[in-house]
C-alpha cells in the first residue's frame, strides 16, 4: 500500500482537471478512497493509516495471540507474604517506627525475655469482660508485647503490623523519635509493670537481663578517705567523640576525674572542701551488656541535636575483665546484635538491626517487613549503614580494621552477651516444636488470637487466589469474544456496498481494552452538512453497512473547487510577481495597498475560509465567491461609506486588497467591526468621504493586468485608478496637523533655549551660595513632565500649566522641607533660579508661587524665609504615611551578600565608605546645595560661604550587583526566619548559623516581621555564616525541626504513667 501522503494526493489528483459541477459518482468514490483494494487480515505489518480497509496494526495481535495469565490481573501472589518455613517474621513500617521495630526484634531474639513475657498475666485492673461479638485485643503495655512476641513467633505472615502496640504506647507513627531514649523509657515503663507480677522469673526479669551495678569512688587527696556511692544500671553511655573504639570509650568512661578549684570535694572527714579524685568502678555487669554509643549529641551553637558520624571500632568478643573490680575468672562477652542508624542527621534517616540468632548462631539483619540472613556466620555490615546520595563527607573513608573486629561509623548501639557454658537454649526461636509448649507459657485468649490470625490470613489467600483464577477466566472469555468481533470486522464481497464508518482513534482504544473504549461520536468527523468530512477519511475505517454517499456531493466540490483556487492563486502569484518587477508603463493603473499586496495569497485563503464559515450548511460554496456589483470611484462620489478602501489588521476574516463594498443585508454590528479594527492602521482611502487618502507611502500603483488578477480573488473591493483624486479634506487636516509639530517644535527650541540649564539639570541654585539671595521651588513632576515634551515634541503636547498645589497640604502650607542643612532636598522639590522662574510664567501658567529668600540678620547669620510656610503637622503625616508605604510591599527582592565571618559584619556605613568612592554606581553630582564651582547670577562674582556644607554625593537608583550576590524575592509581612530559610536555600547555611545586618543594623527576632524590622525593597543584606555546613539533607532536618519546640516522648504512655 502506498505511503498515507501519496494516497491523499491520489485521491484528489481527478480535481485538478474536473470542475465542480460536473463531479461524477466515481469521483466521489475516489475521493473517499473506496476504490482501494482491500487488505487482508493479518497482511500488514503496520496499519495503512490511508486505506479505509486496512484493519492490520490496530493491536488485535494482542487477543489473537496467547496471553500470559498475568495480562488479565493485577494481584500479586498472596503466598509471597507467607512465612518461610525457618525463617523470622518482620514488622511493617508504620510510617517512622522503624526504631520501635527495631528494639522489638532484639527483644524478641532474647530468649530469656521471649519466655518471662509469655509466662506474665494481665492484671485484673486491665481484664475485661469477654465480649462475643468483638475480638479480644490486649490493653496494657505488656499485654500488648505479649501479643507481639506470640505473633513474631508463631504466625504465618511474612510480617506483621504494630499498630496497636505503636497505638498503646501513644506514639505519633509518622514522626521519628530519639532511639536511645526510647530504649531507655521502655525499659523502665517495663520493669515497673513486671515488678507487680508474682512470679519471679517475671518479676525480676529486667534486674537479672539488663542491670548492672558500679560504684562513684571519690578519694581526699588530703586524708586518704574513700567516698563510695553505689548505683545500677541498664546500658552504658559511651562517649565517642575523640575515641575510635569500644575499648577507648569505656576506658573514657572509667578515667579518673581530678576535683580541685573550684571543684573542689567537700570532705566529710576533713570537715572542709579539698582537692580529691573521682572514678566510676565496675561491680556487678548484666547478662546482657547494653552499650549505647552516644552519636547523638546536642549541639549548644545550634540548640539542636547533631549527629556524630565517625567511625568507632568494635570486638566480635569483648574482654571486660579489667575493668572490673575483683572478677572471679575472666569476664567475657560475645557481640549479639547491632542497631544502625542509617543517614547523616539525628533527626531523620532509617534504622535496622543485625541480630545473631541465639540458636543457630547465625547473623540475621532486620529491617522492618524484610529480614535477610547473613552468608556464613559472621557479622558483615559493609555499605548496609549509608543511604544513597546521604553521605556528604567523602574523605571520611573507612579505617583499618583488626581481625575479629568491626568499624561503623553509624553503629549506635551494640549488645554484648556474657559467655555462660552452663547455660542451654531451652526455647525454639523459628518457632518449630519447643521444648516448652505453647499452651504452657501462654494465656488461651493469646493462643486463640494466634490461631484466628493464621485463619484470617489463610481465608485472605485464598479468597485472592480465587479471585485471581476468575480474572484468568474472564479474561479468555473475553479474548474469545474479541476474537470473533474481530473476524467480522473486514468487508468481503458478499457484503460489497454494506459497510458503516469506524474512527482510526476508536478502533484502537477497543482493542486495548474493550471495557475502557468511550462511546461511538464521530461528529468531529461529520462536515457542515451532517455527512461524512471527505478530508477525515484517512482517521477511518469501513467495518459495516450503510452508505456514505447521499450527503457527501457538497464537500467533494468545495474541495474541488479549493484546489482549482489554489492552481489558480499559485499561477496569479508567478505573473504578478513578474510584472511588478517591470517598470509601470503610461498604461492604465490603480492603487492598491502596500501591505495587502505584500500578503494577497494570505489574505485571499482567509477571505474564502471566513466565506465558507458565514454560508454555513445552508450556503452554496460551489466555485468563487459571488460577483457583487461594484462602482467606479467618480459614480460613488457622496456615498460615504460604501466602496471604501482600506487596509485592515492582517489576520482578521475582513482582509483584502480593499475593504469589500458593503454587501445587501450585511449586520450593522458586522460593519461596525469592520470599521473598528481599520480605525488605527494606514489606510489607502479617507474613511469619511471615500477618496484616496493623502499619505502616499502606504500604497502603489499596479498595472491593470495585475488588478485584474487580484479582482478575480476579491470580487467585492472598489477600485481606484491612477487617476483617483486625494481627499482634499483629509490634505487639509494633513497640512494643519504638520503646521502644528512644526510650532511643537519651534515652541521647544524656544524653551530649550531659555531654561537650558533646568533641561541639562545643570548649575542649580544653592543654600551654600554666597550670592544667591532668591530661589523659586517648582513640582519636580512638571519639570519631568517638561523634559519630555523638549525631548518628543512631535509625539508630546507642549506643558502649558506648572501646578505646585500639589506641593500643598489642605491648609495652603508646604507638605515638603524647603530647607535642611542636614539633608539634601526633597526630590519631589526641584529649584530654579529667579530669571528662569521668569521664562517659566512666560511660557505657561502657574498657580502657587514658591519663593524661598535669603538674608543676614543683625548677627550676621543667614536667616530663610518661605514664602509658604511649612504645615508640620502635615508633613510629619505625610512622612509617616510613605513610611509605612515604603515597608510595606509584596514579592519584592532582596539582595543577599555573604561576608567572611572573621571580617565582622560588614553592614556598616564605616565599613563601606571606602567601596561606595570606588563604585561607579556611586557618582559626584552638582548636588542641589552645594557647587564645587558657583554659578554667575547677573555677572555675579563667586563667593565663598564658610560653615555652610551640604551632601555632595548620592546613591544611583539601579543597583549594582556583586560577584556571588543572589536576589530573594519576600514580601513584608514574612518574617525574619521565613527569610533565613529562603536564604538557606540559595546559601545552604542554617538558620540559626546566620547573622543578618541591613545598613550595619544586625536582624533579630526571627518571628519579628520584615516591615517591623524596618527592612525596605531592594535593601543588600549582608549574610554572615558561622561554620555553615555543606550537607543539604542535615540543614533540611534542622529547619523542620526549628519550625516547632521538639516535645520528644512527651504526651505518650512511655512519661505518663
Amino acid at each position: 500500500m502506498p505511503a498515507k501522503l501519496s494516497l491523499d494526493k491520489q485521491a484528489w489528483l481527478w480535481a485538478e482537471t474536473t470542475q465542480p459541477e460536473n463531479i461524477s459518482e466515481e469521483n466521489v468514490l475516489i475521493a473517499y478512497r473506496l476504490h482501494l483494494k482491500k487488505c487482508a487480515p493479518g497482511a500488514c505489518r503496520r496499519n495503512c493509516k490511508g486505506s479505509p480497509y486496512c484493519l492490520n496494526g490496530l493491536g488485535e495481535k494482542l487477543w489473537l495471540g496467547e496471553i500470559d495469565e498475568k495480562q488479565w490481573h493485577d494481584i500479586e501472589d498472596p503466598n509471597s507474604e507467607r512465612r518461610e518455613m525457618g525463617s523470622f517474621v518482620g514488622l511493617k513500617n508504620l510510617g517512622a517506627t522503624c526504631y520501635v521495630n527495631t528494639y522489638l526484634q532484639l527483644w524478641f531474639q532474647n530468649p530469656e525475655v521471649r519466655r518471662a513475657m509469655y509466662m506474665w498475666r494481665e492484671p485484673l485492673e486491665y481484664q475485661t469482660e469477654n465480649d462475643t461479638n468483638q475480638e479480644w485485643s490486649p490493653t496494657s503495655i505488656c499485654g500488648q508485647l505479649q501479643l507481639m512476641f506470640a505473633l513474631l513467633e508463631f504466625s504465618n505472615r511474612r510480617y506483621i503490623d504494630p499498630t496497636s502496640f505503636i497505638q498503646c504506647l501513644g506514639l505519633n507513627a509518622a514522626e521519628q523519635q530519639d532511639a536511645q531514649e526510647f530504649s531507655k523509657l521502655f525499659l523502665s515503663v517495663l520493669e515497673d509493670s513486671l515488678s507487680q507480677h508474682d512470679n519471679p522469673e517475671v518479676k525480676h526479669l529486667i534486674q537479672e537481663q539488663f542491670c548492672g551495678e558500679y560504684a562513684y569512688l571519690t578519694r581526699c587527696n588530703a586524708c586518704g578517705s574513700v567516698s563510695k556511692t553505689p548505683a545500677k544500671f541498664y546500658e552504658l553511655d559511651l562517649n565517642i567523640k575523640g575515641n575510635n573504639s569500644v575499648e577507648s570509650c569505656i576506658e573514657e568512661f572509667l578515667k579518673v576525674e581530678h576535683l580541685d578549684g573550684d571543684n573542689k570535694y567537700m570532705c566529710g572527714k576533713c570537715n572542709q572542701k579539698q582537692n580529691a579524685t573521682r572514678a566510676i568502678r565496675l561491680e556487678k555487669l548484666p547478662r546482657v551488656l547494653n552499650l549505647q554509643l552516644l552519636r547523638f549529641v546536642f549541639d549548644r551553637n545550634t540548640g539542636h541535636k547533631k549527629k556524630l558520624n565517625s567511625f568507632v571500632q568494635f570486638a566480635e568478643l569483648l574482654d571486660i575483665s579489667k575493668y572490673v573490680d575483683k572478677p572471679e575468672g575472666t569476664v567475657k562477652y560475645d557481640l549479639t546484635a547491632v542497631l544502625i542508624h542509617r543517614g547523616p542527621s539525628a533527626y531523620s534517616g532509617h534504622y535496622v538491626a543485625h541480630i545473631k540468632d541465639p540458636k543457630t548462631k547465625a547473623w540475621y539483619k532486620f529491617n522492618d517487613e524484610e529480614i535477610e540472613k547473613m552468608e556464613g556466620r559472621k557479622l558483615k555490615l559493609g555499605t548496609e549503614d549509608e543511604l544513597p546520595g546521604a553521605d556528604g563527607d567523602k574523605q571520611n573513608k573507612k579505617p583499618r580494621t583488626a581481625k575479629g573486629n568491626h568499624n561503623s561509623k553509624n553503629a549506635y548501639m551494640l549488645v554484648y552477651t556474657r559467655q555462660d557454658p552452663e547455660q542451654t537454649d531451652s526455647t525454639d526461636v523459628m518457632g518449630e516444636k519447643s521444648s516448652l509448649p505453647m499452651e504452657r507459657l501462654l494465656e488461651e485468649k493469646v493462643q486463640s488470637f494466634v490461631i484466628r490470625d493464621n485463619e484470617k490470613f489463610e481465608d485472605y489467600v485464598k479468597e485472592l487466589i480465587n479471585m485471581r483464577e476468575q480474572n484468568i477466566q474472564n479474561g479468555r472469555v473475553k479474548q474469545e469474544v474479541i476474537r470473533e468481533i474481530y473476524a467480522q470486522l473486514p468487508i468481503t464481497q458478499s457484503k460489497e456496498g454494506e459497510f458503516e464508518w469506524l474512527s482510526l482513534d476508536w478502533l484502537s482504544k477497543w482493542l486495548s481494552d474493550p471495557s475502557t473504549a468511550p462511546p461511538i461520536d464521530h461528529s468531529k468527523y461529520l462536515c457542515k452538512h451532517g455527512g461524512l468530512d471527505p478530508l477525515k477519511v484517512s482517521n477511518l475505517k469501513c467495518v459495516s453497512a450503510e452508505g456514505v454517499l447521499a450527503c457527501a456531493g457538497t464537500c467533494v466540490r468545495q474541495k474541488c473547487a479549493s484546489i482549482q483556487r489554489k492552481l489558480r492563486m499559485e499561477e496569479d502569484s508567478k505573473l504578478i510577481s513578474t510584472m511588478l518587477k517591470t517598470t509601470l508603463n503610461s498604461g492604465k493603473s490603480f492603487w492598491v495597498g502596500k501591505s495587502s499586496l505584500r500578503s494577497w495569497r494570505r489574505l485571499a485563503t482567509e477571505q474564502h475560509s471566513s466565506g465558507l464559515e458565514e454560508n454555513g450548511a445552508g450556503g452554496s460554496p460551489q466555485g468563487p465567491l459571488p460577483e457583487t456589483e461594484t462602482k467606479p470611484w467618480d459614480e460613488r462620489q457622496g456615498e460615504p461609506g460604501e466602496g471604501v478602501a482600506m487596509e485592515v489588521e492582517p489576520g482578521s476574516v475582513t482582509n483584502s486588497l480593499t475593504t469589500p463594498q458593503t454587501r445587501e443585508g450585511m449586520p450593522k454590528a458586522r460593519k461596525v467591526r469592520q470599521m473598528k479594527k481599520a480605525s488605527n492602521l494606514t489606510r489607502i482611502y479617507c474613511e469619511l468621504h471615500g477618496d484616496l487618502s493623502p499619505d502616499a507611502t502606504c500604497r502603489r500603483l499596479v498595472p491593470e493586468e495585475v488588478w485584474c488578477r487580484l479582482r478575480a480573488h476579491f470580487p467585492t473591493c472598489p477600485e481606484y485608478p491612477s487617476t483617483a483624486p486625494i481627499c482634499l479634506q483629509c490634505q487639509s487636516l494633513d497640512q494643519e496637523e504638520q503646521q502644528t509639530k512644526y510650532v511643537n517644535k519651534m515652541l521647544a527650541v524656544s524653551q530649550k533655549s531659555a531654561l537650558l540649564n533646568v533641561f541639562l539639570d545643570r548649575n542649580r541654585p544653592s543654600y551654600c551660595q554666597a550670592s544667591l539671595s532668591n530661589l523659586f521651588l517648582v513640582s519636580t513632576a512638571f519639570v519631568e513632565e517638561w523634559r519630555s515634551f523638549i525631548r518628543e515634541p512631535l509625539k508630546r503636547l507642549p506643558v502649558t500649566h506648572l501646578s505646585n498645589c500639589c506641593l500643598l497640604c489642605s491648609h495652603g502650607g508646604l507638605m515638603y522641607q524647603p530647607y535642611n542643612p542636614s539633608l539634601p532636598l526633597d526630590d519631589r522639590l526641584y529649584p530654579v533660579w529667579p530669571s528662569e522662574w521668569e521664562a517659566i510664567q512666560q511660557h505657561v501658567q502657574v498657580d502657587v508661587e514658591i519663593k524661598v529668600s535669603r538674608h543676614v540678620n543683625e548677627d550676621g547669620i543667614p536667616v530663610i524665609t518661605v514664602s509658604r510656610a511649612v504645615c508640620d503637622e502635615c508633613r510629619l503625616l505625610r512622612e509617616v504615611r510613605e513610611e509605612e508605604e515604603r515597608y510595606d510591599y509584596k514579592d519584592a527582592i532582596l539582595y543577599i551578600r555573604k561576608v567572611v565571618s572573621e571580617k565582622g559584619p560588614l553592614g556598616s556605613s564605616q565599613r563601606r565608605e571606602p567601596q561606595d568612592k570606588e563604585d561607579p554606581e556611586y557618582f559626584q553630582v552638582s548636588c542641589r546645595f552645594q557647587e564645587k564651582k558657583p554659578p554667575l547670577e547677573n555677572g555675579d562674582a563667586p563667593a565663598r560661604v564658610p560653615q555652610v556644607t551640604e551632601p555632595s554625593s548620592r546613591k544611583s537608583n539601579r543597583h549594582r550587583r556583586m560577584r556571588g550576590e543572589k536576589e530573594v524575592t519576600i514580601s513584608s509581612s514574612q518574617t525574619l526566619k521565613e527569610l533565613k530559610v529562603k536564604i538557606m536555600k540559595q546559601f545552604s547555611v542554617a538558620p540559626f548559623d546566620q547573622t543578618l545586618t541591613v545598613d550595619g543594623v544586625v536582624l533579630n527576632e526571627d518571628t519579628a516581621t520584615l516591615k517591623s524590622l524596618k527592612v525596605s525593597p531592594g535593601a543588600v543584606v549582608m549574610l554572615q555564616a558561622e561554620e555553615p555546613l555543606e550537607d543539604a539533607m542535615i540543614i533540611e532536618d534542622l529547619y523542620k525541626v526549628s519550625s516547632c519546640p521538639e516535645e520528644g516522648f512527651k504526651g505518650t504512655s512511655l512519661v505518663n504513667r
